[in-house]
């Protein structure tokens, strides 16, 4: 099985620690499996406090939590008294619910999903329990565009699970068939449109799956899966619904493929996968996220400490790299993403073990500005989400 050679992966994928060797062509992994959990809270019905003028970034830490952050107009970052709030074990990713008042994370140490209410007032957590369950190991949660179904995927299971999400209280109903089989080892996803994405550590593949309209049932696309390069770990989609990226850690290496809109299935363009450096100075590549345009994609290389930033072409997918890309970084970049306004990306990393703001140029799309503010977590973040 694929992993990171780093803590962070490792507790995303499921382990604690994990080495990578290239042996006669093939790749050998060696894994000690040892997650560190942390406990959960308690409320009996989901009850958030609202204030459109407050936001906050949260972050998940395997082995402590959710730490909580208030986030300004200036990228400034100040922690939330009280925080890390209890999860369940090892949470490793989180996502906003479509009302801006629960957040749901994925706690792949307890095969379950924590749904947890914003105090706006004081950017505190709170778990609404009981937790819901989902299949073994649940390492990336995506919803679709409506903002009425959630999907866990379940790297050890090679499954997905599929859940309703209530409108106003954000409680996970799961849906008819799920888990759903998905090829071996999913450990990212992407939706565009009516389909969905998970890219495959393993295989070098990403699959593709309709996603009913009616009931959230998944069904694969019948042609999938696609090949794309070694060691897939990150994924994301093209808000035009043209492309789909995929960050391929062991060749350091992107694929760009283009979507077909009337059956999901995915074809690679001219040319990819391509190298995520022209100068070959950044290397394996494990997170990705796109503006808001579709115009850039940003790719995390986090053995060189740096964010690489591509220009994309609108009709072809053709990437151009960015003069001055990639971009310095703080240490080993594991997870990044935007912040509603565009104006910041928020990088989540492990050897400094820190959350970091870094200024977007609105021009560009380019990182040149410099870090804002950052945060120390003292333990290994894995992702971060902000409200809106």
């Amino acid at each position: 099985m694929l992993a990171r050679s780093v803590l962070s992966r490792g507790n995303r994928m499921g382990f604690n620690r994990c080495a990578v060797l290239l042996t006669g062509g093939l790749l050998t992994v060696v894994l000690a499996a040892a997650l560190a959990g942390c406990g959960g809270g308690s409320s009996s019905t989901p009850q958030s406090s609202s204030s459109p003028s407050a936001r906050y970034a949260f972050v998940t830490v395997p082995q402590a939590g959710i730490s909580s952050f208030r986030f300004d107009n200036n990228g400034t970052l100040t922690p939330v008294l009280g925080g890390p709030f209890p999860a369940g074990t090892s949470p490793t990713s989180i996502l906003l619910h479509p009302s801006g008042k629960f957040v749901y994370v994925a706690n792949q140490g307890g095969n379950d999903i924590s749904l947890m209410a914003i105090d706006f007032s004081t950017g505190a957590l709170s778990e609404v329990m009981p937790r819901t369950g989902a299949g073994v190991t649940p390492v990336a949660l995506v919803m679709d565009a409506q903002g009425k179904f959630l999907f866990a995927a379940n790297e050890s299971s090679s499954t997905i699970s599929a859940y309703t999400m209530d409108p106003s209280s954000g409680v996970l109903k799961e849906v008819t068939g799920s888990p759903f089989p998905a090829n071996p080892n999913p450990v990212a996803m992407a939706i565009s449109g009516s389909f969905l994405y998970a890219a495959n550590a393993n295989s070098a593949t990403v699959t593709a799956f309709t996603i009913d309209s009616g009931s959230g049932a998944l069904t694969q696309v019948p042609t999938s899966p696609y090949p794309v390069g070694r060691g897939p770990l990150a994924i994301a989609a093209d808000p035009n619904g043209h492309f789909i990226y995929v960050a391929n850690s062991v060749d350091s290496t992107f694929s760009v493929l283009s979507i077909d809109s009337t059956t999901g299935a995915l074809t690679n363009v001219s040319g990819s996968p391509f190298p995520v450096s022209s100068t070959a100075s950044a290397t394996f590549p494990v997170a990705e996220t796109v503006d808001s345009t579709g115009a850039n994609l940003y790719i995390a290389n986090q053995s060189s400490s740096s964010v690489s930033v591509f220009s994309i072409a609108p009709v072809t997918g053709m990437p151009t790299q960015l003069t001055d890309s990639p971009f310095t970084a703080s240490g080993a970049p594991v997870y990044i993403t935007f912040d509603p306004t565009g104006t910041f990306m928020l990088v989540v990393s492990e050897t400094s073990k820190e959350l970091a703001v870094i200024s977007v140029n609105s021009t560009t799309g380019g990182l040149g500005g410099g870090t804002v503010s950052s945060q120390t977590l003292n333990l290994t973040p894995t992702s971060v989400v902000t409200t809106k």
